[in-house]
């Protein structure tokens, strides 16, 4: 069962639930967007649910990280054009500030969920870290590949 690296999981639903979230609050009270925003905002809120479930029910390795791959690509391509493009529009300094910030934020959680999830998956082991090696001196040789 998955049991790999779930607070960076936890960390990563809880970032995208408050930001997206927020957003919908802002687009509902402060008329603070348009039908496409408030689309993807609710987007961003499934997503950030389904890696929710991954953080708190146990799956296979391999499901949970596509999951979280999904919701963490998501991310990185949304905030990888707004970078670029809220500089670019007519807001304050303090505006574009806060929400570059939130990009790297987000950014940064994707990669480091992506990551957490992924070890194990290449021997299939779940779980488990395939750099972790036995200490020194519980090596036992293989015949294959001693010479006598």
């Amino acid at each position: 069962m998955f049991r790999c690296k779930p607070l960076a999981v936890a960390v990563l639903a809880i970032w995208t639930l408050f930001v997206w979230g927020q957003r919908i609050v802002n687009i509902l009270t402060k008329n603070g967007g348009d039908g496409v925003d408030l689309a993807r905002a609710i987007g961003f809120v499934l997503i950030g649910l389904a890696v929710a479930v991954v953080a708190v029910r146990p799956l296979d390795a391999a499901l949970a990280h596509r999951i979280v791959s999904v919701g963490g690509w998501a991310s990185i391509a949304l905030w990888a054009t707004r970078i670029v493009t809220i500089p670019m529009g007519d807001y304050s300094v303090g505006f574009i500030v806060v929400h570059l910030v939130l990009g790297a934020i987000s950014v940064a959680l994707a990669v480091w969920v992506m990551n957490a999830t992924r070890i194990g998956l290449a021997d299939g082991r779940d779980g488990v870290d395939p750099t972790d090696r036995p200490s020194t001196g519980t090596d036992v040789a293989d015949p294959a590949t001693t010479r006598a």
